[in-house]
């Protein structure tokens, strides 16, 4: 992304250069139009002309190309853990939520929406499937004549609860 970034500004300038010589720039156009594409289904950029027929393009309501100049954006592990895309420069953007469409956005929501739901799902499958098999094996009798067993150890919560069951110690002894 910051390589089509960094291109948009290069051929901005040749534009500029081309067209103040007066050579013909439409190759060069063809070439950005074709780069400002590849960006818009990554990152959902839309670009704009400015007044002297530069191509700004922009990521949410952030310049992320000017004229000649390109921001990158730079992948940094946030509190969490998590990858935050920021705008560098003197001031920092957070890019996540700015990204609307494009795949960088579609991979943002299976990370914020889909896996969580996904996750939670699990969870609570597994935590009522094991409460269903506890309550039936509390039913039954062991070799040794003992009944009233759980075969689970449950979490107090839901929350966590598929990679937190164990099998109860005492029927493992």
């Amino acid at each position: 992304i910051n390589a089509q970034l960094n291109q948009i500004a290069r051929l901005n300038r040749e534009i500029q250069v081309q067209e103040a010589s007066g050579q013909d720039a439409s190759a060069l156009r063809d070439d950005a139009h074709r780069t400002l594409v590849e960006l818009s289904e990554s990152i959902g950029a839309r670009a704009v002309r400015d007044d002297n027929g530069q191509i700004m393009v922009f990521v949410g309501n952030s310049a992320v190309v000017n004229g000649a100049t390109a921001r990158d954006i730079l992948a940094e592990h946030d509190a969490e853990g998590n990858i935050e895309l920021r705008l560098s420069g003197a001031s920092s953007i957070v890019l996540n939520t700015q990204i609307q469409s494009g795949r960088v956005a579609a991979m943002l929501r299976t990370r914020e929406d889909t896996i969580p739901n996904v996750l939670s799902s699990l969870d609570a499958l597994a935590y009522h499937m094991a409460s269903e098999v506890n309550a039936v094996h509390r039913q039954g009798f062991g070799l040794d004549d003992t009944t009233g067993l759980d075969l689970f150890n449950l979490p107090p919560a839901e929350a966590g609860a598929a990679g937190k069951l164990e099998v109860n110690q005492i029927l493992l002894d």
